[in-house]
């Protein structure tokens, strides 16, 4: 057994990912190398028996969490309500821009396990992509033509906001609706002749 156990924490030591344990009264047990490496500013009180509160509050004014000084008070006790109502894993920044996914599971013994990735790649891609998406909607917002985009069956996803000028309503009132609930017959003909062509290419 004691083998077994030895060979297991070799194992977790291991991993990339962060990992914490803590007893039933919020107090650590455990915690890998990379929990350590990544909280050196706070990696003497990493300690077996150590008041997870404590840590919390000593990282936070370490600069390991986003919460200004005059809120520090309020996210450790935020972080405390995690782990007796464990919920979606939170995602968090450090101060120093890095990005972090927390998650906290319930243990049968009253314990928890805490485990903590690096996600600032992630974020970065999604922030990019959403910076360009802003960008690209800029710049189709405020094209001098009215575009418009529609699925195969003729229902608007998407419309600049030439359409407001021309036709006296938001592009997002069209959203979800067919374009004969805005043309007359007539027009609608000649717009349907257009797109097959279109559809044709």
């Amino acid at each position: 057994t004691d083998d077994l156990n030895r060979k297991l924490l070799n194992a977790i030591d291991a991993l990339d990912e962060r990992v914490m344990l803590l007893d039933a009264d919020d107090r650590m047990v455990y915690c890998n190398s990379a929990f350590r490496q990544t909280n050196r500013e706070i990696e003497d009180l990493l300690v077996p028996g150590a008041a997870y509160s404590d840590l919390l509050r000593a990282g936070a004014k370490a600069g390991l969490a986003a919460a200004p000084d005059s809120e520090i008070d309020s996210w450790v006790q935020s972080r405390l309500d995690r782990l007796h109502k464990p919920m979606e894993p939170l995602e968090a920044q450090y101060r120093n821009g890095r990005w972090i996914s927390v998650s906290e599971q319930k243990l049968e013994d009253g314990g928890t396990i805490i485990l903590v990735g690096d996600i600032t790649e992630r974020k970065t891609t999604e922030q990019a992509l959403a910076e360009s998406e802003g960008r690209l909607r800029g710049i189709f917002s405020n094209l001098p033509s009215v575009i418009h985009l529609k699925d195969a069956d003729g229902t608007f996803q998407l419309a600049n906001d030439r359409f407001k000028e021309w036709f006296g309503i938001t592009p997002s009132a069209y959203f979800d609706q067919k374009t004969e609930a805005h043309f007359p017959a007539e027009f609608m003909d000649a717009v349907a002749d257009q797109e097959r062509k279109v559809y044709e290419t």
